[in-house]
């Protein structure tokens, strides 16, 4: 009993964090009807058990019930608050691979960004330190099921982004049954919409672990490197190479930058 309240209790933060994360996507500007709508919708299964999964792995790592709650969910305002920032300044989301730029992001931050990233983290280091002197840890009926359901929804999730690439079974011709009921899986490869409405349909934490997740299926899917002289080989197969005809005109260098654009469809 004691761990079908646990995990009711889980449910329900992954769910307050799936509407806080909406909510700040939208800049503070979600109506009750489009919030009604999208919880109508599949997406918000998605995005409840992406941040579902998001818990169970701080419970997992800390073992404690309140303090995976706590630190999980500062987890999730300070992604937001970094994206929110990134958007602000560098007119871009953040991304997995940032973490590797940070010593030059941090170089690059104001020192009042700083200072709100450093008190985030030492208020979650005490907050740490005090859950672990107060709270007694998980028992083991209750820890191991929740390894057994975090490995579930972990390798459930990552099969899902499998299939759902672009080379994947969903995009065959005999593709799975399940296909039909993953029109709404959040798959940041293969969807023309772009990241700004992608984060505005899940919010940012399902965004960033589902590029977590194509990151995962880019080293896992099958891939070889093909060699230029392959590749001469099956233009001179199916085409015929036309010599280029020589033209003495000067062009001059044109330059197109693009990014992508973040329109408010409301304006």
């Amino acid at each position: 009993m004691a761990f079908l309240r646990q995990q009711l209790l889980f449910l329900f933060v992954a769910f307050l964090s799936t509407c806080f994360g909406l909510y700040v996507a939208w800049d503070m500007h979600l109506s009750l009807s489009k919030f009604y709508t999208y919880l109508s919708s599949d997406r918000a299964l998605f995005s409840i058990l992406f941040n579902y999964a998001v818990i169970q792995l701080f419970f997992i790592i800390l073992g404690r019930k309140y303090t995976a709650l706590c630190l999980s969910q500062l987890f999730v305002i300070f992604l937001n608050f970094i994206n929110k920032k990134k958007q602000q300044y560098l007119f871009s989301n953040l991304s997995p691979e940032d973490i590797f730029l940070l010593p030059e992001a941090m170089k690059a931050t104001p020192w009042h960004l700083q200072l709100i990233f450093f008190t985030l983290i030492i208020f979650s280091l005490i907050i740490l330190l005090i859950a672990v002197r107060q709270e007694s840890k998980a028992t083991f009926h209750t820890y191991v099921p929740n390894i057994i359901i975090f490995g579930l929804i972990s390798s459930g999730l990552i099969y899902l982004n499998f299939i759902r690439n672009p080379i994947g079974a969903c995009f065959s011709e005999n593709k799975p049954m399940i296909c039909a009921s993953l029109q709404e899986f959040p798959n940041t490869r293969n969807d023309w919409i772009g990241d700004y409405r992608k984060i505005q349909d899940y919010g940012f934490v399902t965004f960033y672990v589902s590029k977590v997740l194509d990151n995962v299926t880019s080293v896992l899917l099958p891939s070889r490197k093909i060699s230029e002289q392959d590749i001469q080989q099956i233009l001179q197969r199916h085409y015929l190479v036309q010599p280029l005809e020589k033209n003495e005109r000067e062009y001059p260098n044109i330059v197109i930058v693009m990014e992508e654009s973040e329109v408010d469809q409301e304006i």
